[in-house]
């Protein structure tokens, strides 16, 4: 079982852009795609420009998605698996109190 404590600790010392990433989703760019005629797909990458993510989606010739995955830059990840309900709350009062101060 998870120590939420260190959730919390791990939040307090994200990156700003990652929290934010977190908070309200990755704003996807285009960054690269190809044709895999072998596999019959097509291979299409995507980069966050706030956090660098990496984004990896694999489409068939119709544009259905076959598979995805992330590449995910060093601290993004947090330790101790997925996030609760109550972790995100924290979170977003987190993003939240970083973006009023910013006003002020």
């Amino acid at each position: 079982m998870k120590d939420e404590h260190d959730i919390e600790k791990q939040l307090k010392k994200a990156k700003p852009e990652y929290l934010m990433c977190r908070d309200i989703r990755h704003p996807w760019q285009p960054y690269d795609a190809h044709r895999d005629g072998k596999r019959r797909t097509i291979i299409r990458m995507l980069v966050c420009p706030r956090c660098g993510t990496l984004r990896h989606d694999v489409l068939d010739f119709s544009g259905y998605v076959v598979s995805q995955r992330y590449e995910y830059p060093e601290g993004y990840q947090l330790k101790g698996g997925s996030m609760t309900a109550g972790d995100r709350a924290m979170m977003r009062i987190m993003t939240t109190s970083r973006i009023s101060r910013k006003e002020q």
